[in-house]
């Protein structure tokens, strides 16, 4: 997955075949932030499962959950600043925005039931 981050070069580029989630982080948040990466590489399974790869929006520019720099565009829908997280669908759209403290069983529930996410668990059945 990590030549993959490095290979892209617009967030559209993960459309179709990645749900992203942002994790905005600020001198406000970064605590909220580490917090939240502590519990999605606990939950690494499901995030593979659901096809989930995170980025860190920070000054400015993307870095990945090692905190090395990607060098993405940001789409002019996303927020410049935002105190929270958002996720991106597979479809490019934006499906979620939330406040910190990240809640991934609600995360997780709200990709479960998107369409496209059924027809992926209907298959691998």
């Amino acid at each position: 997955m990590q030549g993959f981050y490095s290979s892209a070069q617009d967030i559209a580029d993960y459309t179709w075949k990645n749900r992203i989630i942002i994790l905005y982080n600020d001198n406000i948040n970064s605590e909220e932030v580490n917090s939240a990466l502590k519990e999605i590489k606990q939950s690494n399974i499901e995030f593979e499962e659901r096809d989930i790869i995170v980025f860190i929006y920070v000054n400015g520019k993307f870095v990945n959950t090692s905190n090395n720099s990607i060098n993405l565009k940001t789409p002019d829908a996303l927020p410049i600043s935002y105190d929270g997280y958002i996720l991106i669908g597979k479809d490019g759209g934006i499906k979620l925005k939330a406040a910190y403290p990240i809640n991934l069983v609600a995360l997780f529930n709200r990709i479960d039931n998107m369409p496209m996410r059924m027809s992926e668990m209907k298959l691998k059945n």
